[in-house]
């Protein structure tokens, strides 16, 4: 899902930033017109991330894959928390992706910030109904399924909706 909606924000013009801490198909954005960084260190150089984002010339989206690995690292998490907190006024988007089982257990950090600040997100192939309290929303009956892979529920304003990500042309899908 991470790697269709980068490729969706380049075309539509916008600068990308990637953390990729683990195997991501988001690191295949590497070198890429428009894509600032791709970072994959666990403990990314908080300087380096500053670096990046003040090189955006225009709309930023800052996506990072596998994001409780970066969970622990103060400065890391300082970074993303002012991401999260400035996007609307400097034009720039964080987006996260971890597994609901995560979410749900983490300690109150910038991954845990995002739905409870946002109430917007997207949950895939949900385990069960009681995940979408993550993003202040209730999903209805018969919501659990595990295929087809990037089904799931769009949560926008406490509100799901079922949506199915497509897959990227000529990639094997991940996740």
């Amino acid at each position: 899902a991470l790697a269709v909606l980068a490729a969706s924000l380049l075309a539509a013009g916008s600068e990308v930033l990637a953390l990729a801490p683990r195997e991501s198909a988001l690191r295949r954005l590497d070198g890429r017109d428009g894509v600032l960084a791709v970072l994959t260190e666990n403990k990314t150089d908080p300087a380096k991330l500053v670096e990046c984002i003040n090189a955006a010339s225009g709309p930023l989206a800052v996506l990072v894959d596998d994001a409780e690995l970066l969970v622990g690292h103060p400065s890391t998490e300082e970074i993303l928390s002012k991401v999260l907190a400035i996007g609307r006024d400097k034009g720039c988007a964080l987006v996260v992706a971890s597994s609901a089982a995560h979410l749900g257990r983490a300690a109150r950090n910038f991954l845990t910030a995002v739905p409870q600040l946002t109430h917007c997100g997207l949950l895939l192939t949900p385990e069960d109904r009681g995940q979408a309290v993550l993003f202040n929303a209730r999903l209805p009956g018969n919501s659990v399924f595990a295929k087809p892979a990037g089904r799931g529920f769009l949560v926008q304003a406490n509100q799901a909706v079922l949506v199915q990500v497509p897959e990227m042309p000529g990639q094997p899908a991940d996740r």
